[in-house]
C-alpha cells in the first residue's frame, strides 16, 4: 500500500483536478496546508478550541513518562 501512497502522492496534482476548482472555499486545520496551498481561494483556518479547565490542570513534570498515544479510531485506512 505504501507504495501506491508514493506513486499517488509525486504523480497527483491538486491543480490539475477539475473537483477542486468546483469548491466554493477551502478549508485547512494548519498554517503549513494554507501556505502548501496558497493559490487556491478563499481559504479559511480551521482551529480546535481548548476548553478552559486544559489550563486549570496541574502537572508535575517530575513525574512524566514517555508515552505515546495512538487513537485508531482515527487513523487513515491507509496506514
Amino acid at each position: 500500500m505504501s507504495k501506491l501512497v508514493s506513486y499517488l502522492s509525486t504523480r497527483y496534482d491538486y491543480r490539475d483536478d477539475p473537483f477542486v476548482k468546483l469548491a466554493n472555499f477551502y478549508l485547512f486545520q494548519s498554517y503549513y496546508a494554507i501556505n502548501h496551498f496558497s493559490d487556491l481561494s478563499p481559504k479559511y483556518y480551521l482551529s480546535d478550541t481548548i476548553n478552559i479547565k486544559f489550563f486549570e490542570v496541574e502537572t508535575d513534570l517530575s513525574k512524566k513518562e514517555n508515552i505515546v498515544v495512538f487513537n485508531g479510531n482515527k487513523a487513515s485506512p491507509l496506514l
